[in-house]
């Protein structure tokens, strides 16, 4: 072989793989600026549905019981956005299933002083298809007397158990939605954990 024709194969060999190399950049890029994108529409997405709902929903938690003594309860740490004022007695919380709906009415407020937010003490207060508002902070008062959330330093945990006929399994998906008076609903789609888990953070 010639020694033109050895640096015409190398040069071949050299001009591909810069080829490949720029087309695999070229996807990265492409893949990055995408999810970058999408990253961006969810946040805009989420800051909206916070400020049209009026209230910013920090965490939600749920406890499990595996030996299933009790159902699952769900605690839900919310503050409102504006000072609009949020009623709670006009607001509800709906769980959906692929198979049912299920509504729960608010019942009452109150403070926790001390102890657990998942004690049986705390949670053997609520009713059937009713939920709680635990009281974080409350500068007015607002919330036990009037049964309202009237400014953004109000905060605390919306409390509620979830059916005993759900029967939920591991990996199920069920809706969550707060329907504040005013403001526009807010959805959540939560997953149930292993059994083996008690204490599980379902969002974010």
């Amino acid at each position: 072989m010639t020694t033109h024709a050895s640096i015409g194969i190398v040069s071949i060999a050299l001009i591909a793989t810069l080829v490949a190399l720029a087309t695999a950049t070229g996807s990265i890029l492409v893949q990055k600026q995408t999810t970058t994108a999408d990253t961006y529409s969810q946040l805009v997405d989420d800051v909206t549905t916070d400020l049209t709902s009026y209230l910013e929903v920090r965490q939600i938690i749920g406890k499990f019981d595996p030996t299933h003594h009790y159902p699952p309860r769900i605690a839900i740490n919310i503050h409102p956005l504006t000072t609009n004022t949020i009623d709670l007695n006009k607001m509800t919380i709906q769980i959906t299933t692929t198979s049912d709906l299920f509504i729960y009415n608010y019942q009452e407020s109150f403070s926790l002083k001390t102890g657990s937010l998942f004690s049986d003490d705390t949670w053997n207060r609520l009713a059937t298809d009713t939920y709680s508002f635990v009281v974080s902070n409350d500068d007015d008062a607002s919330v036990q007397a009037a049964h309202t959330l009237n400014k953004n330093t109000d905060t605390g945990f919306l409390l509620l158990t979830l059916p005993d006929n759900m029967n939920l399994n591991p990996y199920d998906t069920f809706e969550l939605t707060i329907m504040p008076t005013p403001g526009q609903p807010r959805v959540f789609t939560l997953e149930v954990p292993l059994p083996s888990t008690t204490m599980a953070t379902l969002y974010p």
